[in-house]
């Protein structure tokens, strides 16, 4: 019986923990979703317009990302801003800022194009 009491509390917590995790369509009509250094996040619909916080600081920092196209330098952002990094398609995506002590971000697409 505890093991299925168990069992049952983590089916019916999953939804509430994935809630914060999840890309939602946003108003251009594709899921959009906003990542925090040290998120890891999945959106299910492709493609996936990423913004990303950038941690506080003064000047720019340099983000990278490393997906299914390889190693990239997304671009170099001011700090403190959410920037917008593109849209991404299914795949998992890991994000660093470079110069910032804090961790990756990853993005896991899941989803096949509309």
């Amino acid at each position: 019986m505890k093991f299925i009491i168990t069992r049952l509390m983590a089916a019916l917590s999953l939804p509430i923990m994935l809630a914060g995790c999840v890309g939602v369509t946003g108003t251009n009509g594709i899921a959009d979703i906003t990542l925090n250094p040290g998120d890891s996040s999945i959106c299910f619909d492709s493609p996936c317009a990423t913004y990303l916080v950038m941690p506080p600081g003064d000047g720019t920092f340099l983000v990278k990302e490393d997906g299914p196209a390889g190693v990239w330098e997304t671009g170099r952002f001011k700090a403190g801003e959410k920037v917008w990094l593109g849209s991404y398609w299914t795949g998992l995506t890991e994000f660093t800022i470079e110069g910032a002590d804090v961790p990756s971000s990853w993005l896991t697409v899941m989803g096949g194009a509309r």
